[in-house]
């Protein structure tokens, strides 16, 4: 009987292997924390476990791609196709490397509906609509929850929300709280009604615990890793400061100036300048602190 019972089982398995079909959260294998990603429309590509994933859009043909690859010097696969006049696909996923969700937005009703597939492009499976005007920002995924924005029409505000997927039941969990980066448990953001200059309080969000502490004022701010990295703006502007500091927003280290410059990227790993003087663009990865010339 023990026999018969675990030769059903492998079968199981390799038939949902063979069909591809997307994975619970809690079935996938990915030891990768969920991050969040904004790729679209040119910005650089970070990787995730073992693929790049992003978002692309052809403007020719008003068509949006969910895409990855292994290298970006390689081929890449495109996992799902989105064309219409009237949807957006948007361009930040939560993703392990594995597992991915992504939105696709109406531009008719600013609803939004979340979707989950996989890295294999498994039939997509819906997970939740969101109504509300002006779409939505997937923030991140931790124990079983799906974390994402919604901005509330006519108040300029924006409110962090988390969707348990298992008992589909959403629930409004910081109010006044937009989500700039996620990893793991761990999420970056700010009030959107108290961001004003080029520097002003960014939070860290513990989703394990439902609290979040208040890091120094900054222009950027990411988390990965055991570490918050800043982007500290000179009152003038006229030169940029990138920081980091533990996840409890202190012992705060200084990895470089960078003078006359603006970021156009600040990632998990690395900083994306143009130097106001040549136009061109520049790299500062934190580890190492160096800058270097990015290739075009």
């Amino acid at each position: 009987m023990q026999k018969r019972i675990t030769s059903i089982a492998i079968m199981l398995i390799l038939l949902v292997t063979a069909i591809g079909i997307a994975p619970a959260p809690a079935e996938a294998a990915s030891k990768t924390p969920y991050m969040t990603s904004s790729t679209c429309y040119g910005q650089p590509k970070e990787k995730v476990g073992s693929y790049y994933i992003w978002v692309e859009y052809s403007e020719k043909s008003d068509t949006y791609k969910l895409k990855r690859a292994k290298s970006l010097k390689g081929k890449s696969k495109t996992l799902k196709t989105l064309t219409s006049r009237n949807k957006y696909m948007e361009d930040t996923i939560v993703t392990n490397g594995s597992t991915i969700y992504y939105a696709v937005t109406s531009m008719d009703n600013g609803s939004a509906v979340i979707y989950r597939t996989n890295v294999k492009g498994a039939k997509a499976k819906k997970i939740k609509t969101v109504k509300s005007i002006g779409g939505l920002g997937l923030a991140g995924y931790y124990n079983g929850k799906l974390y994402y924005n919604v901005f509330v029409q006519g108040s300029g505000r924006i409110d962090l929300y988390a969707y348990q997927i298992a008992k589909k039941k959403a629930k409004r969990v910081k109010k006044d709280f937009m989500i700039w980066s996620g990893y793991g448990k761990y999420m970056t953001g700010v009030a959107a009604l108290k961001s004003q200059g080029p520097s002003y309080p960014h939070f860290l969000y513990n989703a394990k615990t439902g609290k979040r502490k208040k890091l120094p004022k900054t222009g950027e701010s990411v988390v990965y890793g055991n570490a918050v990295y800043y982007a500290i703006y000179a009152k003038d502007a006229s030169s940029i400061t990138i920081k980091k500091s533990n996840l409890k927003g202190k012992s705060v280290k200084k990895i470089k100036t960078i003078k006359n410059a603006s970021i156009t990227y600040f990632g998990r790993k690395a900083a994306y300048f143009e130097m106001w003087d040549s136009g061109k663009m520049k790299k500062l990865v934190y580890k190492t602190k160096k800058l270097t010339a990015v290739k075009s």
